[in-house]
């Protein structure tokens, strides 16, 4: 099975979980998740049409046809049933059968005229702890995870077709459930992290290990009377010499304020590199975000890297980003962008708008956007 039908299939099934709140990300992280994750009301059906625009005196027009789309449908009791995507001539189609009896889900899908299954086997307490998918009735892979009373997951392997085994992750906590040892395998490689913690949840070192057992790196870190994180240190473990170091610091509401990087190059002095700083609205919303670094030709002189904008609407929903992005010793990385929100009376985004460019000196409205647009039907 290819990886981008693969994916299909797990966002079908990542939609399908965070629409019965059970615990995917354990197994799989897809990108295009967090896109539909907030959707609220009672959803019926979700259409998302990608295309290209241009704006003509105000007004936005297509000058592409919708080159790629997403299509899911839910039942009453907000399951997804029917899920479907084309992008670039590829297409593909699901059906989801909920087979609560015996704790699976199963999806059954069509892929250039070949049938295509994902099978979820789910323990009580909704966690999947088996995914086997077929092409044409072969087994192409499987995957399973094991948790602790704690709901924790502690084991999680991936198969390859012919039963081999292609990574494995192992993970152990204390008594208290914290995480104390993770355990990375795989074909290109193999590491392990070893967890201490200062008090509660708060982590006070990481260590990190290679496949023969030796100590790479450390992670130390430090908190202020807030219990946030004040200051992480990393520490090469081969050549001491080489450390980072960030620093943060809150306002009086929690709200991080700054964070300022430094390197140490020398085993003796950090050297500032970054400082990043933030601004927020009385509702704690952030507002702005500016990094600034030295230039390289005058380690006393500041320039601003990236500075990012987001105004909101009286609802509290983001209805505009734009960010700016510079670099004086290499200005083929400059960049702005916008992005544009537009939402229902549900509060579900409905049209994102996005622009970007090169060139910081051309004005947004000259340029090419590219437009999400969701068709959101509801349930009565």
């Amino acid at each position: 099975m290819s990886r981008l039908l693969l994916n299909k299939i797990l966002f079908t099934l990542s939609l399908y979980l965070f629409s019965t709140n059970m615990l995917f990300s354990q197994i799989e992280t897809i990108e295009n998740k967090r896109e539909l994750k907030n959707l609220k009301g009672p959803i019926k059906s979700c259409t998302i049409n990608y295309y290209e625009a241009k704006d003509y005196f105000g007004e936005l027009k297509k000058i592409s046809e919708g080159e790629s789309y997403i299509k899911f449908e839910k039942d009453s009791l907000g399951r997804i049933t029917h899920f479907e995507t084309y992008d670039f001539n590829d297409d593909f189609t699901c059906d989801i059968e909920h087979l609560t009896k015996d704790n699976t889900i199963k999806l059954i899908g069509i892929d250039e005229g070949k049938k295509v299954i994902g099978t979820y086997n789910l323990n009580s307490r909704n966690q999947i702890i088996e995914h086997s998918y077929y092409k044409d009735d072969t087994l192409v892979g499987k995957e399973t995870a094991e948790y602790n009373e704690y709901d924790s997951l502690t084991q999680y392997k991936r198969y390859r077709k012919d039963g081999s085994l292609y990574s494995m992750r192992v993970q152990e906590y204390d008594s208290s459930n914290r995480l104390i040892y993770k355990k990375n395998v795989s074909d290109s490689q193999q590491y392990e992290e070893k967890f201490e913690y200062a008090s509660g949840k708060l982590i006070k070192s990481k260590k990190i290990f290679d496949s023969s057992g030796k100590h790479t790196y450390t992670w130390l870190y430090k908190y202020g009377e807030n219990k946030k994180v004040s200051q992480i240190i990393i520490i090469n473990e081969l050549d001491k010499q080489y450390q980072s170091k960030t620093v943060f610091d809150y306002d009086s509401s929690g709200n991080k304020v700054t964070e300022s990087e430094s390197t140490m190059n020398d085993g003796l002095n950090f050297s500032p590199t970054t400082i990043t700083e933030y601004k927020y609205d009385s509702q704690k919303r952030l507002l702005e975000e500016t990094k600034k670094r030295h230039k390289s030709d005058n380690l006393e002189e500041w320039y601003t890297n990236h500075h990012t904008s987001i105004k909101y609407n009286n609802n509290g929903n983001k209805i505009s980003e734009e960010e700016y992005s510079s670099n004086p010793d290499y200005k083929n990385s400059n960049y702005k962008s916008q992005r544009v929100f537009e939402y229902d009376y549900h509060g579900n985004c409905i049209k994102r708008i996005s622009t970007y460019s090169n060139d910081l000196n051309m004005p947004f409205e000259t340029l090419k956007k590219s437009v999400e647009e969701r068709i959101i039907t509801y349930y009565e």
